[in-house]
């Protein structure tokens, strides 16, 4: 028997479950590097730089107070933590410019094709 034959709905968290969640982290954090590249004309830093350092950090450290450090490693003064928070959560993205694991969408279509309704958290 399918595990899923006596349910008829499933809920899928996001982040490493349909997706690599350091793929999206990757190009949020390039786009964060960007604004605060865009909102600290001044700074003495490069996107590169930012984009590095924020990788670096979240793989080693985790994300606990990443913002925090980031502004005290650049001495960022006009970029908030909404900023952040605000481009973190909308990158920009192009259709299908992240991977969905593949065992991950064969599951998908075929709940689909049993019309289960399919949530994603």
């Amino acid at each position: 028997m399918n595990l899923f034959n006596q349910y008829n709905s499933v809920i899928f968290d996001l982040d490493d479950t349909i997706y690599p969640e350091i793929e999206y982290l990757k190009k949020a954090y390039r786009f964060i590097a960007q604004s605060v590249i865009k909102a600290e004309s001044c700074l003495n830093t490069t996107e590169n730089e930012i984009f590095s350092f924020l990788i670096y950090t979240f793989t080693n450290e985790g994300r606990d107070k990443l913002f925090q450090k980031m502004i005290a490693k650049f001495n960022i003064n006009y970029f908030p933590l909404d900023n952040f928070l605000n481009c973190l959560h909308n990158v920009p993205l192009k259709k299908n410019e992240l991977e969905v694991y593949s065992h991950i969408h064969e599951l998908l279509v075929r709940l689909s094709k049993q019309n289960k309704l399919i949530f994603i958290l």
